[in-house]
């Protein structure tokens, strides 16, 4: 029996395709919450903000 066979992964390619997905997908989830963000404060200015 060899060392490898108590990973999880024997192929440390998947591990590594798992990892880039979720942080490429933690990123986006970022970014989509930093765009909401910036709706809700533009959505929010006060009238004498918006006419300048």
């Amino acid at each position: 029996m060899g060392i490898f066979e108590h990973f999880p992964y024997t192929n440390f390619h998947e591990l590594n395709l798992d990892w880039i997905i979720d942080f490429i997908q933690s990123g986006k989830l970022d970014i989509e919450s930093s765009q909401k963000l910036v709706e809700e404060l533009v959505k929010n200015q006060p009238a004498e903000i918006k006419r300048l």
